[in-house]
């Protein structure tokens, strides 16, 4: 029996906002394209600052549930039915093995094509803000919860640097949804600075622009997470 696994991560303040202003648009009948109220009306009624209401909004806006108009306001989007927020996965409290290799499997299908598009398309800031994301993995390598979010947020820059628009918020979606099985990888896999360094290499081929360079680590990387899930021992 392995006693090493980190519990699940709780949702943050900011995830359970998202859960509650979904119930309040849904409940309050606004439908697709409606404008909703103001940020700082929503703020006020729901008791919380603007930073927190501002990430809530922007789980939402991945998602579909809002649309943010600049200048305009905050509006209903079309994906306001959708069930993703509504009974998040990620609450459940033992995620079965075969959970774990579903997820992976589903990244791998579409984080390997954001890789390689990332190869050929990321920009100088894309890749700047790469190597931030894993210099501060690196100094927070002992700490599960920071260094799966930060690792998290890596995926999400690679994703972002792809330049598609869908794959990336396929992705910010994903790690949303799936923040504490993401955690409890962290404790399968173990040895936290191979996967770093996997990291690392997969940085150094993005900078190359070297697309089958990052396909093949990319996809070495994510069986190997796979590999650990399949010796996973749940009990």
């Amino acid at each position: 029996m392995n006693h090493s696994i980190t519990p699940l991560a709780k949702l943050t303040l900011a995830d359970n906002l998202a859960l509650e202003l979904k119930k309040f648009i849904m409940n309050n009948q606004y439908y697709p394209g409606a404008k909703l109220p103001s940020t700082s009306e929503l703020a006020k009624n729901f008791g919380v600052g603007m930073p927190t209401l501002r990430e809530a909004i922007k789980k939402l806006e991945t998602i579909g549930a809002v649309i943010v108009k600049h200048g305009s306001g905050l509006f209903v989007g079309d994906q306001i039915n959708s069930i993703i927020l509504v009974n998040p996965i990620s609450t459940r409290e033992s995620p079965s093995k075969k959970h774990l290799l579903d997820l992976i499997d589903a990244r791998m299908s579409v984080e390997i094509s954001t890789a390689e598009l990332a190869a050929e398309n990321a920009t100088g800031p894309d890749i700047e803000h790469m190597v931030q994301l894993l210099k501060e993995a690196e100094d927070h390598i002992a700490d599960d919860i920071i260094l799966s979010q930060k690792n998290m947020d890596f995926h999400m820059a690679i994703a972002a640097g792809s330049g598609n628009i869908i794959l990336s918020q396929l992705v910010e979606a994903t790690a949303l949804l799936f923040k504490g099985e993401q955690q409890l990888i962290i404790g399968i896999f173990k040895n936290r600075y191979k996967d770093h360094q996997q990291h690392m290499e997969i940085l150094e081929a993005i900078k190359a622009h070297d697309a089958a360079q990052t396909v093949r680590l990319m996809r070495a990387h994510l069986q190997d997470v796979r590999k650990a899930i399949l010796k996973w021992d749940p009990q």
